[in-house]
């Protein structure tokens, strides 16, 4: 049970054992669609390239990524839009904390 999913079944499972009420994060999560997972993938790649918490992802190991994984001209440019959306929001919810 070394999963998110695997850690997830088990509070729902214990939860409803006793009756309680599945906490809202849970119960509400958002659902990432699979053909969204690679850039999920590529964000916690990437997330270990930069300097700090509130440095942005280096724009060279992007394409370093890209080159390495071999991505085609859409989805490097994808990867290159979702990556730096991701990063800032990341970094807003950083600087909040």
């Amino acid at each position: 049970m070394g999963t998110s999913a695997g850690v997830e079944s088990a509070v729902i499972e214990q939860i409803s054992r006793f009756g309680g009420k599945i906490p809202e994060p849970i119960a509400n999560k958002p659902v990432l669609h699979e053909s969204l997972l690679v850039f999920m993938i590529a964000f916690n790649d990437l997330d270990t390239e930069r300097a700090s918490d509130i440095q942005p992802i280096p724009w060279s190991k992007v394409q370093d990524y890209a080159d390495r994984y071999q991505f085609n001209t859409e989805l490097r440019r994808d990867l290159l839009y979702i990556i730096r959306d991701m990063d800032n929001a990341y970094r807003k919810q950083i600087s909040k904390q």
